[in-house]
């Protein structure tokens, strides 16, 4: 099954970032996109490989000991 690729303004959507994070982001290489006409395209995987590790970062913040 083929999966969907977004523009930057609907990844921002779905990631709740605004799109300027996503340009810069895309711009600097920290995301995987790639042009298609006079806009970028994100994969449905790139996303989801984003929101994985945004999810399993504020797992491992939860669960930290704190510094007090």
């Amino acid at each position: 099954m083929r999966s969907h690729d977004y523009s930057i303004e609907e990844a921002a959507g779905l990631m709740q970032l605004s799109e300027d994070t996503v340009r810069r982001w895309v711009s600097k290489k920290l995301i995987g996109a790639y042009q298609l006409g006079r806009g970028w395209r994100i994969s449905e995987d790139e996303i989801q490989n984003i929101l994985t590790a945004r999810h399993e970062m504020e797992q491992e913040r939860q669960f930290a000991p704190s510094a007090a």
